[in-house]
């Protein structure tokens, strides 16, 4: 579960208008090789919820709310007295928000720079949060919830069909250099992540993106 303490411990990170989308990017593929590293599992990703068709909490999920508990990191080895206890719950619409509609998602596929789409598609994604509401509104937890990891993959998605039509340029990329292209806690930069095999994999087999 220390995967879900991330967002808190590098806020500093993924919250600069640069790094949102590359860092959760990353957050998702890593996600995913814990997963395929279980026995039976080699071939699990993360699906996506399409708030845009689907404007309602999937079926499947909506009675799935676990109880989690997230291990203090001040306290180590971390003790069962230790341990934080996270009911997931939602308030879907009563928290103000909004599911974005396809002429959104079709309004920010076209934007040229990538400054001003990633500012576009995050503020998309912070509605989201808050519509769902509960768990999904406070960065301490939202990650707890399943359907954290499914609007995510969305947002990415969306990321990768606009980096599909948006070759990379001067324009198309984060302004990034030096120290700050790496996507930390992790080694890997944001230049590896974006040209990497295994971003590829995710990109054109997952999300069928040819």
């Amino acid at each position: 579960m220390l995967l879900v303490l991330l967002p808190l411990s590098y806020n500093h990170s993924f919250r600069t208008t640069q790094k949102f989308l590359p860092w959760h990017r990353l957050y998702l593929m890593v996600l995913e090789q814990v997963i395929r590293a279980i026995p039976n599992y080699s071939n699990f990703f993360i699906p996506y919820w399409d708030w845009t068709t689907d404007q309602s909490i999937p079926n499947w999920l909506e009675n799935f709310k676990p109880h989690v508990d997230i291990p203090d990191v001040e306290t180590i080895p971390p003790q069962p007295s230790s341990y934080n206890h996270i009911d997931v719950y939602r308030t879907p619409g009563q928290q103000g928000g909004f599911l974005p509609t396809k002429n959104d998602i079709s309004y920010c596929l076209e934007i040229p720079k990538y400054r001003d789409f990633t500012l576009e598609l995050e503020g998309l994604h912070n509605g989201v949060h808050a519509w769902v509401g509960g768990t999904m509104t406070d960065i301490m937890t939202s990650s707890v919830d399943p359907l954290f990891w499914m609007h995510h993959a969305n947002v990415d998605r969306i990321y990768a069909l606009w980096q599909k039509n948006h070759p990379d340029s001067p324009d198309t990329i984060p302004d990034l250099s030096g120290a700050a292209q790496v996507i930390d806690p992790w080694l890997g930069t944001e230049t590896v992540i974006r040209h990497s095999t295994w971003a590829e994999y995710i990109l054109f087999l997952i999300y069928n993106i040819d």
